[in-house]
């Protein structure tokens, strides 16, 4: 059955479409009057609008809820079977980078002249980050067995 007068959807509501053709009583300022009025009294609420939005994009959140859930339980394989190499090749890389830090501030101290005290400040610098490496290993050496049992329990 056909309808009366065309309609027209506006965030996800299907509203008379209008025209002064097919409202010949109505002029062309009611018109515009009554659009201004339902876009600041409807859709100006802040619940509408969010509603109209869901409702207009419920596709695409809907792709992106699936998409997360794949990637999520894809991720969690990928840890299952490398997860050993990430923890260690983590920890490696970070006590490498720890050492690597503190020889380049080392050989940074030679750049300063004899009697800069800017020289002194950057070779004790060195040894701090040194210190930090160490006590990373040591730290490294203690958490060792942990370290594993964790692994193998996440495994």
């Amino acid at each position: 059955m056909p309808f009366r007068y065309n309609t027209q959807k506006i965030y996800g509501f299907c509203l008379p479409k209008l025209d002064k053709d097919q409202f010949g009583a109505f002029s062309e300022k009611t018109i515009e009057t009554f659009k201004k009025l339902f876009q600041e009294t409807i859709m100006k609420d802040k619940v509408t609008s969010y509603i109209a939005d869901i409702a207009f994009a419920w596709k695409v959140i809907a792709i992106c809820s699936v998409t997360a859930i794949v990637l999520g339980y894809l991720y969690l394989l990928i840890i299952r079977l490398i997860g050993a190499i990430i923890v260690w090749g983590s920890i490696m890389l970070l006590q490498f980078s720890l050492i690597g830090a503190g020889v380049y501030v080392y050989l940074q101290h030679e750049r300063y002249d004899e009697g800069d005290e800017h020289r002194e400040w950057v070779k004790y610098a060195s040894y701090v980050i040194f210190g930090v490496a160490g006590l990373f290993l040591l730290c490294l050496c203690c958490c060792w067995k942990a370290i594993r049992i964790g692994i193998a329990v996440y495994q």
